[in-house]
Formats: C-alpha cells, structure tokens, sequence
C-alpha cells in the first residue's frame, strides 16, 4: 500500500469519526430532551391519576342540594344571619 492509499484512508476514517462525533452530540441532545419528555408524563400521568381517584371519590357521595339548601337555611336560622 502505498502512502496516498494511506492518506485518503486517513482521511475518510477522520471525516467518519468527525461524523460519529456530531450524530453522538446529536444523541446526547435528544437524550437530554426525551429525559425531560419522560418527567413531564410520569407528572402528569400521577396528577391524572389523582384526578381519576377524586373522580371516583366524587361520585360515590351523594349530594342533594335541596337537603343542602334546607340545613343552609336552617344554620341561618338558628345564627340569625341570612
């Protein structure tokens, strides 16, 4: 092998590892990016949870609102503010 062989076999590996350089800051990015993506779901996907469990919560109590207006008006009474 003579040394212009040589040379631009030097030169393609230098041009490929300059390559691999730049795809590995690349990755490293998106690294960063899909670190945060995957915190802002497991937040949101907790708060959604909760809110399901309130949910749930909400609907096994059985609110009447006209039993809730008639012990208002009966608290006013018995406080003398209206």
């Amino acid at each position: 092998m003579n040394n212009k062989d040589k040379n631009e076999i030097l030169e393609m590996l230098s041009e490929v590892l300059q390559k691999v350089d730049e795809n590995s800051t690349k990755i490293d990015g998106n690294t960063q990016k899909i670190d945060t993506l995957t915190g802002v779901i497991a937040r949101q996907t907790t708060i959604l949870r909760g809110m399901a469990e309130d949910i749930q919560e909400l609907k096994g109590v059985k609110v009447d609102v006209k039993e809730l207006e008639r012990r208002v008006d009966e608290l006013e009474r018995y406080t003398g503010k209206k």
